[in-house]
């Protein structure tokens, strides 16, 4: 009975008191150290969350360009050779006889108001040439030349291969240089090339006209 109250007793005293105090701290400290490394108090932070790594992405298969056929060269023509002019041939239209050029000839065009009217003579081996051109009231008389006769080359004879006649007339006013061509169908081409001598200032010009045999 002693024995009981005498520890009764004791427990009840301050040292019991703060052995039991210390007692329980020291158990509760326990338990809570216990209950942290379960992980009550601090409960686990989610892990990271795995990415699934991406797919690399498929590398497109290259297309391959089309194979062009290189085109067949084309061959290259040869230059061509100008053609030669041609020699010309005996006919009226290139050369003649001085007698085919002898005659009295007329423009085709009655109204010309140039050279209307041409007459050719042939004595021997000298050629001349009288000249009328358009004027009012009556054409304008130029006169006679001596005209010149020109073969087609140094070989041919001047009688009979005769391929212009020229001639030049001159006054106070103009100088006049004509070539007379034989032209198809009995007729005669004349190129008159005229110069004015007279100070006017005027340019030279150049005139084409065809005749026919009066």
């Amino acid at each position: 009975m002693n024995d009981d109250r005498t520890t009764q007793g004791w427990w009840s005293t301050l040292p019991g008191i703060l052995t039991a105090s210390a007692t329980a701290i020291t158990a509760i400290g326990g338990l809570i150290a216990v209950l942290a490394q379960t992980g009550l108090f601090h409960p686990s932070a989610p892990g990271p969350t795995s990415v699934p790594a991406p797919t690399p992405a498929s590398t497109p298969t290259p297309i391959a360009a089309p194979v062009q056929t290189p085109a067949p060269a084309q061959t290259q023509a040869s230059p061509q050779t100008p053609a030669q002019p041609s020699t010309p041939s005996t006919s009226p239209d290139a050369e003649s006889n001085l007698s085919y050029f002898a005659g009295s000839w007329a423009n085709v065009d009655p109204s010309t108001n140039g050279i209307t009217r041409i007459q050719i003579r042939v004595s021997g081996s000298s050629t001349y040439v009288h000249a009328w051109a358009k004027c009012r009231p009556t054409d304008c008389d130029w006169g006679e030349v001596k005209a010149e006769g020109y073969a087609s080359n140094v070989g041919s004879r001047t009688t009979p291969g005769i391929r212009l006649v020229s001639a030049e007339f001159k006054n106070n006013v103009r100088r006049t240089a004509v070539s007379i061509h034989p032209a198809p169908n009995d007729r005669i081409r004349v190129e008159a090339q005229i110069d004015f001598v007279d100070q006017s200032g005027r340019a030279p010009i150049a005139r084409m006209f065809l005749f026919h045999r009066m």
